[in-house]
């Protein structure tokens, strides 16, 4: 952890270091939101209030606004390291976890640190890539003589929305033998970036794979920026929100238009999952189960009351709120709760279902010496001694895949990866 701290303190001063042979004013107030919209203001003549990623990222062609953007987002990364470091006790890392988060439907949480949401290398600045950062989750290894096992659900958002909406095309495409559902996407945001017409689907899916070629890094951010517009539009994401997601993501800026286009394309290519979506907020908009004190509950509303039962049986109860439709108005729980909802509460009894089964399995084995490390949404990290971990890949690997297939019956559950292929010198292998 020394090592890698190391590297990105030495980024971040010559980060800084060239700011300052630029625009040295701000850098004693680089975090000063008062002092820096000022400086900028004053500098560049704009009129920012705030100094977040999303206001400067509309000013990215500005040199000195993208380096202050960088700076930013370097410093996270440190302070993700310090936090790590800070709660380091006997080699590992302890953070606090709450089986049921009440504002996630039904997942579980992580904090002090946040273990569940390691910043992501997809969304690395281009402008890191000179130093040869390390990815933050190459600090999370395995003890010598144990080996480190990660394993997830596999798109189970996608999937469950597949089994639940029987959409025709996501259907075959995940019954197809590559699965491959982000690459089409990426590839028509390719080709509104003017990328060139090597950047197909399947060169896409090639290069994420190959993290040896040359376009790598490029096909993983455009594939990242992919789950943004399949997820957003999944959970009916407005278009200046999508817009907002990957400028700032990815530094890749959409159009009102292009941000559109991609959401309409999405909801044509997908029509049955896109009208399974309303199906949920208008079933969720007059269903309201008589249970104990609901009525009390109601009666503190200003609207009503609505409920979400998802595919798995959990259910979540959601305000109304006035929305307005064409001509007409009524009250409604919000689409972008309601689908989240139905998505996120199925996805957290299958993960929890599934810790259940690889908890009682693996205590059948003391030898194997395994132990869950982390649960991160829908995937399962556990350390075992080396010499029984494929042993203890293929409990948790068919386990994931048990649960699953509870409630998945249309497609498949996996992508049929190898129990050795769980098997990490690091947590940044997935």
């Amino acid at each position: 952890m020394n090592s890698v701290t190391l590297q990105y303190e030495t980024a971040y001063q010559d980060l800084v270091n060239r700011l300052g042979s630029t625009f040295p004013e701000a850098v004693p107030y680089l975090y000063s939101t008062k002092e820096l919209p000022k400086l900028i203001n004053g500098h560049f003549k704009l009129k920012l209030t705030q100094v977040n990623a999303d206001s400067l990222s509309r000013y990215w062609d500005i040199p000195e606004l993208r380096l202050i953007s960088v700076i930013k987002t370097t410093k996270t990364y440190l302070d993700y390291l310090a936090n790590l470091k800070e709660s380091l006790r006997d080699g590992y890392v302890r953070s606090r976890y709450t089986q049921i988060n009440r504002a996630a439907f039904g997942r579980s949480s992580s904090q002090h640190p946040n273990l569940q949401n390691p910043p992501n290398p997809s969304n690395f600045p281009g402008e890191l890539q000179a130093y040869n950062l390390p990815a933050i989750r190459t600090v999370f290894v395995a003890h010598p003589g144990t080996s480190l096992i990660v394993s997830d659900l596999s798109k189970a958002h996608t999937r469950i929305a597949c089994e639940a909406s029987g959409d025709a095309q996501l259907t075959k495409r995940l019954n197809s033998d590559t699965q491959e559902i982000f690459c089409s996407i990426a590839s028509a945001i390719a080709f509104i970036q003017g990328l060139g017409y090597d950047w197909t689907e399947d060169n896409i899916r090639l290069w994420v794979k190959d993290k040896s070629h040359p376009n790598h890094q490029m096909a993983a951010m455009l594939r990242a920026v992919s789950k943004n517009v399949h997820y957003g539009s999944m959970n009916l994401q407005g278009f200046k929100t999508l817009q907002k997601t990957i400028r700032t993501g990815s530094g890749i800026s959409l159009t009102d238009k292009e941000a559109q286009s991609s959401q309409s394309g999405w909801k044509k290519t997908y029509a049955g999952v896109a009208a399974f979506c309303h199906k949920i907020i208008k079933e969720a908009s007059c269903t309201l189960p008589l249970v104990l004190g609901i009525e009390g509950i109601k009666g503190r509303t200003k609207f009503g009351l609505g409920y979400v039962r998802c595919l798995t049986g959990r259910g979540v109860f959601l305000p109304l709120y006035p929305q307005e439709f064409g001509k007409g108005r009524s009250v409604s729980v919000r689409g972008p709760d309601a689908t989240a909802a139905f998505w996120t509460m199925a996805e957290a009894d299958i993960i929890k279902m599934a810790l259940g089964v690889i908890i009682d399995r693996l205590d059948c084995h003391p030898e194997y010496g395994a132990h869950i490390g982390n649960m991160a949404h829908d995937e399962v990290d556990a350390i075992a001694h080396s010499d029984y971990a494929v042993e203890v890949a293929a409990i948790i690997q068919s386990s994931m895949r048990w649960a699953m297939r509870q409630f998945i019956h249309s497609i498949p559950v996996d992508e049929g990866e190898t129990p050795e292929s769980l098997i990490c010198d690091s947590w940044a292998q997935k």
